[in-house]
């Protein structure tokens, strides 16, 4: 089972500190996403699981801080400009590097080499490799659909979640295109980002794996890649194309950051022993800081039925903008009130075009890296109709 974990270091100790964690391999079908209403992980893979916990995290800090007037966070401070000049009201500080470490190469185009590698044959699987459900997917959908394991002689390209061939469709994008937006919009995501504005150390700066092909991960997030015509812009609200390097886990010393050698669980590690490795369908989330854990299936806690409105994890979409929701109220912030006080989940994505919103800025932001990485069009995942409840 793929393990990821985001780290904060503070550039001016050497401190080290493990965020988030998260194992995962699992996402919601397509036809499933409308009936999650905000309650039901859409993405159970471990990097995604990582990022909305860390996110999850910084919003705990934030609230920490409204609550208590004597606590100063190591990680986000109050923008005093903000009071005038209207914008989030937090930024993350300063001398703060975020890293992410995974037991696998992120699934989509910076995996391909490694998953060709891996088979008897390694000659890049052919368009007809694709089943006939599948095929009318993406003929049905209203842009370029690859699946992850299909068309492994197109390189560069934005694909969905991999899944078996007979898995059911789905629209939730690969690990890797996920990782190459963050390179322009930061690890900040919604509804998080209307409370905490994009910096520099927002930013991810590396990311450490124990395989990984250099070929394709510069090629999906090298400055030379499929990102290259992105080098050096900047967007206005602190927005900046930023690449992050690769590592292995040869270059550093893994004992830093998880206290063990190797995860005993990952793949070469379970390899030296002779054990096969399967995937599996429960995914853990831990946050050491907060402090919280939980265990989860099919996008709920576990022993909860999905899209019952029970059982909805902490990093749920409908959860996170509660508790954005909840900080607003308690600062008082009116800028903030109404842009979390909208009818439906995606209305906080969208925008109205006004250029000075926070949200029309965030926008223009995605427009730009998501033209660049699929011009023949964007497919939204979808399953972002709802409203702000107090179900649980």
């Amino acid at each position: 089972m793929p393990l990821t974990g985001i780290l904060i270091e503070h550039v001016d100790t050497d401190e080290l500190v493990v965020v988030s964690l998260a194992t995962g391999m699992k996402c919601l079908p397509s036809s499933k996403t409308e009936l999650a209403a905000g309650l039901v992980l859409h993405d159970c893979h471990a990097e995604v699981l990582a990022m909305r916990g860390f996110n999850q995290f910084l919003i705990s800090e934030c609230k920490k801080s409204v609550l208590d007037g004597d606590y100063h966070s190591p990680y986000v401070t109050r923008r005093l400009e903000a009071q005038n000049q209207g914008g989030q009201p937090f930024i993350m500080r300063e001398q703060l590097k975020i890293h992410m470490f995974s037991t696998e190469p992120p699934c989509g185009d910076a995996s391909l080499e490694n998953i060709q590698s891996a088979q008897d044959d390694a000659t890049p699987w052919p368009e007809t490799a694709m089943t006939t459900d599948t095929r009318a997917f993406a003929e049905n959908s209203s842009g370029r659909i690859l699946r992850g394991r299909g068309y492994f002689s197109e390189l560069g390209c934005v694909r969905t979640k991999p899944g078996r061939s007979d898995a059911p469709p789905t629209l939730s994008k690969s690990c890797t295109d996920k990782l190459s937006i963050k390179q322009a919009l930061s690890l900040i995501q919604t509804p998080a980002c209307l409370l905490i504005r994009p910096s520099p150390s927002a930013y991810l700066s590396s990311l450490i794996s124990e395989r990984f092909s250099r070929d394709a991960c510069d090629r999906a997030f090298g400055p030379d890649g499929r990102l290259a015509a992105l080098k050096g812009r900047t967007w206005p609200g602190g927005y900046a194309m930023s690449y992050f390097d690769v590592h292995a886990t040869d270059d550093i010393d893994i004992s830093l950051i998880l206290n063990i050698p190797q995860y005993p669980y990952s793949r070469q590690a379970l390899d030296k022993e002779g054990v096969s490795v399967t995937g599996g369908n429960i995914s853990a989330l831990c946050l050491p800081l907060v402090p919280h854990q939980e265990t989860i299936v099919g996008g709920v806690l576990v022993g909860r039925k999905a899209f019952t409105g029970k059982g909805a994890s902490v990093l749920c979409k409908h959860e996170l903008w509660k508790q954005v929701s909840e900080v607003a109220k308690l600062m008082g912030d009116q800028e903030l009130l109404q842009n979390v006080r909208v009818p439906f989940y995606e209305d906080l994505k969208l925008c109205n075009r006004d250029v000075k919103s926070i949200k029309t800025m965030r926008q223009n932001v995605k427009d730009d890296i998501k033209g660049v990485l699929a011009p023949d069009g964007w497919v939204r995942s979808g399953g972002n109709v709802f409203e702000l409840s107090t179900a649980k």
